[in-house]
């Protein structure tokens, strides 16, 4: 059994949100057993799903975020670029090869029928392109859950690798979490409103825990319970901070003829406030 001084001290660290490799650092400066280590991080993990949520203050949320979001800025960072790198470069090839092969097959097609089969082909690789998008993009949410979530800080190709294990899943629960939020909506604004924060932690269910399909929602729904209000205000301060500062550059912006220096306050808003976000999450 895990030494409970130990189980303790590793509870009282996470709350603060001190990452398990620095606890793990500390106790091994101070001489415990690596055995003993392990096993009492591992005793955490293994009984997470039946043990008490620890829930943090807002203030105390915002504080163990930040110490995430410095801990792991740029893995954040690198992991939610990267499918907009994909897209952008894809996209860009996609055009150009568009623009350069229909000039080419309009100078050898004459009737209309095989002009007509070149719009069909061009639909179709369209399509597919659309498709390969959206999973690069959903591919690369629930990279950055990994990176954001897992206990020891792993690498890129790690947050890809686990992520690409669990897509299938993933891409389930965050398409019926949408489907019941929207159709909520559809009846009436509020309840749309309270399954959105209902289903808030179903894709970091996925990840983290390895639940699936509607057990992930349950599961969501299961932290919340009792805490609706409570992680409701947490989200909303989270818009709020975001809009000051949107506020604040688009301010300056209205204010300032330099479009350059703007674009570059903008710019660096939107890589700052993406790993942010998955961080305070």
């Amino acid at each position: 059994m895990a030494n409970q001084t130990l189980l303790a001290f590793i509870s009282e660290q996470r709350e603060k949100g001190i990452s398990d490799k620095t606890i793990k650092k500390a106790l091994l400066d101070n001489q415990w057993p690596e055995d003993q280590i392990d096993e009492a991080l591992g005793h955490k993990k293994t009984n997470l799903k039946d043990a008490p949520v620890p829930f943090y203050g807002t203030l105390q949320l915002f504080k163990a975020s930040f110490a995430l979001f410095k801990e792991r800025f740029g893995l954040i960072l690198l992991v939610s670029l990267f499918p907009t790198l994909i897209m952008f470069v894809g996209g860009f090839i996609f055009g150009f090869v568009s623009v350069v092969g229909s000039t080419f097959f309009k100078s050898i097609l004459q009737s209309p029928s095989e002009n007509l089969s070149l719009i069909i082909v061009g639909v179709i690789l369209s399509i597919i392109l659309l498709i390969a998008f959206a999973i690069i993009s959903i591919w690369g949410q629930a990279a950055g859950i990994v990176a954001a979530t897992e206990d020891t800080k792993p690498t890129f190709k790690e947050s890809y690798g686990k992520a690409w294990k669990k897509l299938k899943n993933y891409w389930i629960v965050t398409g019926l979490a949408a489907i019941i939020t929207i159709g909520n909506f559809f009846w009436l604004f509020i309840p749309g409103i309270i399954y959105s924060i209902w289903l808030t932690f179903a894709s970091m269910v996925v990840i983290y825990e390895d639940e699936k399909g509607i057990s992930a929602l349950i599961k969501s729904r299961e932290y919340v319970r009792g805490r609706w209000w409570s992680v409701f205000f947490k989200l909303f301060a989270l818009v709020i901070l975001f809009a000051i500062f949107g506020g604040i550059i688009g301010g300056f912006e209205e204010s300032s003829k330099n479009n350059i220096l703007v674009s570059l306050l903008n710019l660096a808003f939107n890589l700052v406030s993406a790993p942010f976000a998955m961080s305070y999450m």
